[in-house]
């Protein structure tokens, strides 16, 4: 069965601040991630709808997305719920996904894997490339899906009863820190 596919992408003035780029190269960065996530996305079987929440002016046209505006609640938390309502009005018995867009190296291959392995699950996980914070988070339907990002997200995840699922390195090695935009400035290739 396919998956909504829930995007949030923050407003750029709060986005990746932690990289410590000016605004005009952050808009940059962000425009490269949400383009390359969308371009995964569109080459997974398991994957029906996506769900943009937030900044979808970083959207290219090209992609078939539903739109949803910032939520009234800034964060990630209120992505979730403004999602998770849209997916339980229009797709209520579908499973459904949230993803960050900052996973440079991520393959369709290992997205399609992970939504697989998480539809024995009723709710699941992967947590990072630490092993501390959380990339994917799955449940069966809307209704089911609760999210703990931020930190600790993994442990946090795990209290909550989901289900932590292995993946390939592209989908747990996401760009949170200066270091790892070296690491995809230089090209380098991101292992187990």
């Amino acid at each position: 069965m396919d998956t909504t596919l829930v995007v949030p992408v923050k407003e750029l003035g709060r986005a990746k601040t932690r990289l410590g780029l000016p605004l005009d190269e952050r808009r940059e960065v962000m425009r490269w991630f949400v383009e390359h996530l969308l371009d995964v996305a569109g080459e997974c079987s398991r994957v029906g709808t996506v769900v943009v929440v937030g900044s979808t002016e970083l959207v290219p046209r090209r992609h078939q997305v539903v739109a949803l505006d910032d939520p009234r609640r800034p964060g990630l938390g209120g992505a979730v719920r403004a999602a998770r309502a849209w997916a339980r009005r229009w797709r209520p018995g579908v499973p459904i996904g949230v993803l960050p867009v900052d996973l440079p190296w991520l393959a369709s291959a290992e997205l399609d894997d992970a939504l697989a392995r998480a539809s024995a699950s009723c709710r699941a996980f992967v947590p990072d490339h630490l092993g501390t914070g959380t990339t994917l988070v799955t449940a069966r339907s809307p209704r089911a899906l609760v999210t703990a990002y931020g930190e600790q997200s993994a442990r946090r995840h795990r209290e909550l009863g989901l289900v932590p699922l292995a993946a390939g390195p592209g989908l747990r090695h996401d760009v949170d820190t200066p270091a790892d935009l070296r690491t995809l400035l230089l090209g380098a290739a991101v292992s187990a």
